[in-house]
């Protein structure tokens, strides 16, 4: 958007006047450009580039009718996409809520299950990423069940108990 710095020491803020030239509407054919370019960069800035999200708000706002101020804000937008055409969004931190579908005897177990639906919903956010072509790094889990974490890393030595080892004698 195009930055209109404040006026300092006025009670109200005013904002710029259009001409009568760029308020003057677009045809029928501009319209659904307008409406094309408004629905694709709602989902890449949503998805993808926030940067641009206010300005793309705004240009929504007004493509039920659009004027020629609407296409100049557009052509300053796609002028933003085109200098800036590799965004992206790193995720470093994701929280996974929900409840766990099974009945859980311990804080162990709950945790282990918890860590076993982490797993499936970061191993298909993964997968995704690779058959779109970006490499991802190891994704590290944080549990704060260290039992849990053990079987997890297999690095629990499994006890048997003597009424285990007796039925096999």
């Amino acid at each position: 958007m195009t930055y209109t710095p404040p006026q300092l020491g006025q009670t109200q803020q005013l904002v710029p006047q259009l001409t009568q030239d760029e308020l003057t509407p677009v045809d029928a054919a501009t319209k659904t450009f307008v409406q094309e370019v408004t629905g694709v960069f709602l989902f890449y800035s949503r998805a993808v580039d926030p940067t641009m999200l206010t300005a793309v708000n705004k240009i929504s706002m007004q493509q039920a009718a659009p004027t020629q101020a609407t296409l100049k804000a557009i052509d300053r937008l796609l002028s933003y996409a085109e200098r800036y055409p590799n965004a992206t969004v790193e995720i470093y931190i994701e929280y996974i809520s929900g409840v766990i579908p099974t009945v859980c005897s311990s804080v162990f177990e709950a945790e282990y299950a918890a860590l076993f639906l982490t797993g499936r919903a970061i191993t298909n956010a993964r997968l995704i990423l690779h058959d779109l072509g970006h490499k991802q790094k190891a994704t590290n889990i944080i549990c704060d069940n260290s039992y849990a974490v053990g079987i997890a890393n297999d690095t629990v030595k499994q006890r048997r108990s003597k009424a285990i080892d007796m039925r096999y004698h």
